[in-house]
């Protein structure tokens, strides 16, 4: 996925200064964004508490790491089956 221009702290603020009561024309204006993208980025990110959603990146990435090792597990146990499956006749 492409990554825009904008940090993410950067759309927080944004989106704290649209919630301040900012409009949506002015501050599209002012970053050089489209008025649909302000929307965008209130719909996903207005409601986050924290300043930082690390936290969250990191586990999504923990996730993904562990998807990949039972992939990679998975693929392991299946050799020896193949391999036992050719040994016996009939199959």
């Amino acid at each position: 996925m492409r990554k825009g221009p904008f940090r993410e702290d950067q759309i927080l603020a944004i989106v704290r200064q649209l919630r301040a009561g900012r409009k949506v024309t002015e501050l599209s204006r002012e970053h050089g964004v489209s008025r649909a993208t302000i929307y965008v980025w209130k719909a996903k990110y207005d409601g986050h508490k924290s300043r930082s959603s690390r936290p969250l990146r990191e586990l999504e990435e923990e996730n993904r790491r562990l998807k990949q090792l039972i992939g990679e597990l998975c693929l392991e146990m299946r050799r020896p089956v193949r391999t036992m499956m050719k040994r016996v006749p009939g199959h």
